[in-house]
């Protein structure tokens, strides 16, 4: 199952004092996807209060909707990892003398968004003729005295912006602010406002009394590095790019598409901190009996420098359970006696620095086999050029597009009415339910009926349009035949689908 099936609700349900505040300070509106996660997607996971603060519009020297839409898509990005609807509240981020946005989840008010839409600097600081050849680091270096808004707002001087910033930091009150590269200077082959936006972080750091922990992140030059993000930690990061990147023509948008883009697939697929930070993976999550051994999975943490890691896990959420080994990178325990739900974090250290914490979700039922997939499979209709036929909802991968479309089932233009159906020859015992629409932003089913070979039926709501998994309760029937009827599905649907349904029981006679 994904993390993020079950681990927003989870998280809400067995809460602890909040965590802390994370400020993120980036030029564009893709740079924290790209370069600071997945230790972003591990701080909203886990409860932080998550600012990110875009110093740049991202204009790239284009017009006034190109920068919109870039915000848009970080909007987006945000809330799939949150797992909220996308949608946002406005208000004026209270930068003394300067107009700045400040959006926030309205679902999850611990996240949220400041774009001060100063000019995209360019490669190499040079600027775009149409906003004047401003640029960050120009201003850092003095080449200007000041740079305007590309919205017409206002504009900062070298101090002012020094100042801004150390405004929103001392507002905020975060713990750990994470930014991009202060260390290495231009010329590197990493992108001007890269450094630019790193330098003035500092600065403004410099100024607070109440210094939080300074990180920064490798940008462009991670084309050098090898891959250490994997597994769950993997698709995740790259589904909150995809979101984001519906709005950016200028980057890929899906797994197919990203393959064959030797950038953006590599930095998809790496975090490298100047710290020579570790990057802590706490495995995928599983589905468990009742009084069974589960063992937790922890070796894709990696350290940068291959230095040896020291664990640290720790049950942070259900039932408490009693964690075996857990100094180790597979962590065992004995789960309790009744369903419930279990959460785990991983903290991985190299003797220097630590890294940010993972998170895992253990859910224990009752009948834990998934029956699912050992069911014939029919439907209404399929997509069979594209390869999104019925038997791809039993093939135990949640995924579909846009990671991989041929991970999932979609019908040839079915809408409303669609139906797939599970059958098996001997009568089964089915006790819960889990249904994952496909993870893209058009085709979404926002109702429906699972209906049973006694007659009987489940109405269920929207399903998650990232393909999160719905959960529904059975309460123990025996049947033979379970049949998923769409009834509602969004206006933007063209093929409406699924990517996995997972069915927990087992066979009758057992």
């Amino acid at each position: 199952m994904k993390l993020r099936t079950i681990l927003s609700a989870l998280l809400s349900l067995h809460a602890t004092p909040s965590p802390g505040q994370i400020l993120n300070i980036v030029p564009h509106q893709d740079d924290d996807l790209l370069f600071l996660s997945p230790d972003l997607l591990h701080n909203i996971q886990t409860g932080h209060a998550v600012r990110t603060v875009f110093i740049t519009a991202g204009d790239s020297g284009r017009g006034s909707s190109y920068w919109q839409d870039r915000e848009k898509g970080s909007q987006a990005a945000y809330a799939l990892m949150s797992d909220a609807p996308d949608s946002w509240s406005a208000e004026d981020a209270g930068i003394p003398g300067h107009e700045a946005p400040l959006f926030t989840l309205n679902q999850n008010p611990n996240i949220s968004l400041v774009f001060l839409r100063l000019p995209d600097g360019n490669l190499q600081g040079q600027g775009f003729e149409v906003t004047g050849s401003e640029s960050l680091r120009k201003l850092w270096e003095g080449g200007v005295s000041s740079i305007h808004t590309v919205s017409g707002s206002g504009s900062y001087t070298r101090d002012e912006l020094v100042n801004a910033l150390g405004h929103l930091i001392a507002g905020f009150r975060p713990e750990r602010l994470n930014t991009l590269d202060f260390i290495h200077s231009y010329g590197d082959g990493d992108h001007s406002d890269h450094h630019s936006t790193a330098f003035f972080a500092k600065a403004a750091l410099e100024a607070y009394e109440n210094s939080p922990v300074l990180t920064g992140y490798m940008g462009y030059p991670a084309i050098n590095k090898t891959a250490n993000v994997f597994g769950a930690d993997l698709l995740e990061k790259q589904l909150a790019f995809y979101a984001y990147a519906r709005s950016d023509p200028n980057v890929c948008n899906s797994g197919l598409a990203c393959q064959s883009n030797e950038y953006y697939s590599w930095w998809l697929g790496c975090e490298y901190r100047l710290d020579g930070g570790p990057v802590s993976n706490a495995g995928s999550a599983q589905v468990a009996g009742l009084k069974s051994i589960v063992t937790l999975d922890g070796t894709q943490s990696l350290d940068p420098n291959n230095m040896t890691l020291a664990y640290e896990w720790t049950q942070v959420g259900g039932l408490p359970v009693d964690l075996v080994n857990s100094e180790t990178s597979r962590p065992f325990f004995t789960t309790p006696d009744e369903p419930g739900t279990l959460v785990f974090e991983l903290v991985v250290r190299n003797g220097k620095t630590s890294s940010s914490p993972a998170v895992v979700v253990v859910t224990t039922v009752r009948h834990p086999e998934n029956i699912a997939l050992k069911a014939r499979v029919t439907a209404s209709s399929a997509n069979v050029g594209s390869r999104q036929t019925p038997e791809k909802v039993i093939d135990a991968r949640t995924g579909g597009f846009p990671a991989d479309h041929t991970n999932e089932w979609a019908t040839a233009g079915g809408q409303s009415g669609s139906w797939l159906s599970l059958s098996w020859e001997s009568p089964q015992l089915v006790s819960r339910i889990v249904l994952y629409d496909r993870p893209n932003l058009d085709d979404q089913i926002t109702g429906g009926t699972v209906e049973f070979d006694d007659g009987s039926r489940i109405e269920f709501g929207e399903l998650d349009n990232y393909g999160t998994g719905k959960s529904l309760d059975v309460e123990d029937r025996v049947v033979r035949n379970v049949t998923v009827v769409v009834t509602a599905v969004s206006p933007s649907t063209l093929n409406v689908g699924l990517s996995e349904v997972q069915i927990f029981g087992a066979s009758a006679s057992s």
